[in-house]
């Protein structure tokens, strides 16, 4: 019993320290040290002590989860978003409103910029038009093929 028993623990151990050097800034134990028990180094006595095991409950923190408020901002399918609101009122994705420019500078700047991407301008409208006359061309000339 005695050998399975030293098998499962693993025995104990001993060590003898014969020569021990500390400089100046280092720092040294003198006198005896002793293992804690509970499985050796590095194992923790009970599993109170994991702190994977000191999580909150999911049953409190889940619903305090989710009611805080929602951003309902619309989304491209159409819902409402559902993502956690910050103090404006919407999450992180949507962000809200944008106030602009309010500094008179800021305002003249604006005035002055070409905030127009080109996408539906008169020319490229125009040329959108006759890529599409094309491509019409082009299938009405396979089929008939």
């Amino acid at each position: 019993m005695e050998a399975l028993k030293r098998y499962r623990t693993g025995g104990e151990q001993k060590v003898t320290v014969q020569h021990v050097t500390a400089h100046d800034d280092g720092q040294a134990i003198v006198g005896p040290v002793t293992v804690p028990t509970g499985g050796g180094w590095g194992r923790m006595k009970k599993t109170g002590d994991n702190p994977a095991h000191r999580l909150p409950d999911w049953r409190i923190t889940l619903p305090l989860a989710q009611n805080c408020p929602r951003c309902g901002a619309r989304t491209r399918h159409g819902a409402a978003c559902r993502s956690p609101a910050m103090p404006n009122g919407r999450c992180l994705m949507h962000g809200g409103k944008s106030t602009g420019p309010r500094t008179t500078e800021g305002l003249e700047r604006m005035r002055r910029a070409k905030t127009r991407h080109g996408m539906y301008s008169k020319e490229t409208r125009l040329m959108m038009r006759m890529i599409r006359d094309l491509d019409a061309l082009a299938r009405q000339t396979l089929t008939d093929l």
